[in-house]
């Protein structure tokens, strides 16, 4: 028996090694459907990405893949004036302020606590009663806030990597791990092979009204999502599950030519229906998944000239037209706040 786990954890951690190796080594030539490059070389700016997960990584490589970018790790304490960011929009009011010009919405990030099949964690005050491992930034930065805003003393391990995380599982360091990442995920559907596990069930937290009015307080962008769990193997009737989580916009400083912008977004325009074969995560990508601006930030020039050339948006307002209103910020701002004190936000 002991034998038997031990194989399995050995296939496991070859299976992460390798993982790791084909995430930094994926090139443009590997592409199962080869992209359309821009070949628009008059700027050279640096793509600032989270590179603990996955296909945060993948979708840096995708860019730079796609446009002539230089990609460095993030640092949320740190972002230089002339970085373009991968931001989940959970961050939208805690960075620098001159990364305020939203240029295009990505994928979704999703709350996931992942739970040995037989554990007995049910309730969010549950998560006291196990160590939860997790991994930096988002991840532990969403765990350690809802900790603080629930008042709850939860335990944690951050681990730098997936392989430590495991390690760290197969030990019975950490009862549970907490991810903050999109779907479908590789690392938990090697998990799924290897272990029994089950998801946490997010929906009794957010159908608590009270709950869900102070957590859409703190975060104000955080929206419920149905993410596709068929590659992974869990015990589950249903092919879906409804989590929540944020969306992960591309951002970039006022400064940044117009022109640029406009390019780089339509190369992944062009490349959209090749993008969602290669990527997974991505499925859910489209010319107005893009074009979905928070509105707590402004699109830059280039992405609102962009977007409005391939008539996704308007200079009309469909709320002040509905209401026969002058279309102006000051009014969309009324309305907007009409609406969220209506839902319950604030």
């Amino acid at each position: 028996m002991r034998s038997s786990v031990l194989i399995g954890g050995m296939i496991l951690l070859l299976c992460l090694l390798l993982l790791g190796k084909w995430v930094r080594h994926e090139s443009f030539e590997n592409y199962s459907v080869m992209l359309t490059r821009s070949y628009f070389d008059e700027h050279r700016l640096t793509l600032a990405a989270d590179r603990t997960d996955v296909n945060d990584e993948l979708m840096a490589t995708l860019l730079t893949s796609l446009f002539p970018l230089l990609s460095v790790p993030i640092d949320y304490q740190h972002l230089q004036p002339q970085h373009l960011v991968l931001l989940p929009q959970m961050y939208n009011n805690r960075v620098i302020p001159f990364h305020d010009q939203f240029v295009a919405s990505l994928y979704p990030i999703c709350l996931t606590l992942i739970l040995p099949i037989n554990s007995t964690v049910s309730t969010y005050t549950d998560m006291e009663t196990v160590v939860i491992g997790t991994l930096p930034n988002a991840s532990v930065d969403f765990l350690t806030s809802f900790a603080s805003i629930m008042n709850l003393r939860i335990s944690t391990v951050v681990c730098t990597t997936y392989k430590e995380l495991y390690s760290k599982w197969k030990k019975n360091e950490i009862g549970a791990i907490f991810l903050l990442v999109s779907h479908p995920n590789q690392f938990v559907k090697l998990l799924s092979y290897q272990e029994e596990i089950k998801f946490f069930n997010w929906n009794q937290v957010f159908d608590n009204v009270n709950l869900r009015r102070i957590l859409n307080f703190h975060f104000q962008d955080i929206k419920k999502i149905s993410i596709s769990i068929q590659t992974y193997r869990l015990f589950k009737l249903s092919q879906y599950y409804t989590t929540y989580g944020f969306y992960v916009n591309l951002v970039a400083p006022e400064s940044i030519p117009s022109e640029y912008i406009y390019r780089l977004l339509q190369t992944v325009y062009q490349n959209i229906s090749k993008i969602k074969v290669n990527f997974e995560f991505a499925h859910s990508l489209s010319p107005e998944w893009m074009s979905y601006c928070p509105p707590n930030m402004n699109y830059h020039s280039g992405a609102k000239s962009f977007y409005t050339d391939i008539n996704v948006i308007s200079d009309y307002s469909p709320k002040c037209y509905m209401l026969n209103m002058a279309c102006n910020d000051s009014t969309i701002d009324s309305i907007d706040g009409i609406i969220s004190r209506r839902i319950g936000i604030i």
